[in-house]
C-alpha cells in the first residue's frame, strides 16, 4: 500500500496520485493552496500533472490575501 504525510497526518492513497486529486478528495480547492512536498514548493501549474512520491510528506498552506 502506498502512502504519504499530509500535514502531519499519514495517509493511504492509492499510488499515481496528484496533488489536484489529493487536495480534492481532502475537501480543499487546489486554487487557493500552497503546497510544498518534502521541503519543496511546487508550482499551481504542476498540481495535475505532479505525481506524489510514495512516502512523501506533504505540507498544505492556504493562500492569505490582504494588504
Amino acid at each position: 500500500m502506498s502512502f504519504i504525510k499530509f500535514n502531519n497526518e499519514e495517509v493511504f492513497e492509492a499510488k499515481n496520485i496528484t496533488i489536484n486529486q489529493l487536495l480534492i478528495s481532502k475537501g480543499l480547492n487546489p486554487s487557493t493552496i500552497m503546497i510544498r512536498i518534502d521541503g519543496r514548493i511546487i508550482y499551481r501549474d504542476q498540481y495535475n500533472t505532479f505525481i506524489i512520491p510514495n512516502g512523501a510528506e506533504v505540507k498544505a498552506y492556504p493562500f492569505v490575501g490582504g494588504g
